[in-house]
């Protein structure tokens, strides 16, 4: 049994990697970062994450950032559990397709949302940018509406890694109210927080 420890903070990308180590049925510690008390900021955690950012993770001693690596890293260590198309399986290059789908075009327009309604103090918000986002991310999730309109989850029938990558950043624009004429996609997300391993991760 591999030797596991997340570095973590609640409401974070770390929920990613927490979500996917529940999924695979592993053991895991925790080392919460307080984010509040600036501990990402100090020299000791800089040389685990040397942006001072969550999460990251020491998988056997080695150290590693960025939580959709850890999900890629993760299922490639348990092929047995089938949380990726194995490596001669054409569904693999739609398994990397959707993961990139939400780092180049889902997220950044989530993140500019966020940071112009909600992150930014009032006198920095922009109201021009926050609904160019809306205005993108409109177009990006039209295209994932109308997959999740045929698939049960993005490779079919078959719930993988890019479903837990894709799915957290749906699962946050919804909290935004950011899928207002997206039912496919709200079905999709509720049947993603009904599975045990969603729950069971859950960060507080």
């Amino acid at each position: 049994m591999a030797n596991i420890l997340l570095y973590y903070y609640p409401n974070t990308k770390a929920s990613r990697p927490r979500w996917a180590l529940e999924e695979l049925g592993l053991g895991y510690d925790l080392k919460k970062i307080d984010l509040q008390a600036g501990e990402h900021k100090t020299e000791a955690f800089k040389k685990i994450h040397p942006l001072g950012l969550v999460p990251a993770m020491d998988y056997n001693g080695t150290t590693f950032f960025e939580s959709t690596a850890m999900c890629q890293f993760l299922a490639d260590q348990y092929p047995e559990k089938k949380l990726a198309p194995a490596m001669n399986n054409p569904k693999r290059a739609h398994y990397y397709q959707w993961m990139n789908f939400a780092l180049q075009h889902l997220e950044p327009e989530i993140v500019k949302f966020f940071m112009h309604t909600m992150r930014l103090p009032a006198e920095q918000q922009m109201k021009a940018e926050a609904d160019a986002a809306v205005t993108k991310l409109t177009a990006y999730t039209e295209c994932l509406e109308n997959h999740l309109k045929q698939n049960e989850f993005l490779l079919g029938s078959d719930f993988s890694m890019a479903d837990i990558v894709v799915g957290s950043g749906m699962i946050w624009a919804q909290s935004m109210n950011l899928l207002t004429n997206c039912s496919a996609i709200k079905s999709y997300t509720e049947r993603l927080k009904n599975r045990a391993a969603y729950v069971k991760a859950k960060i507080d």
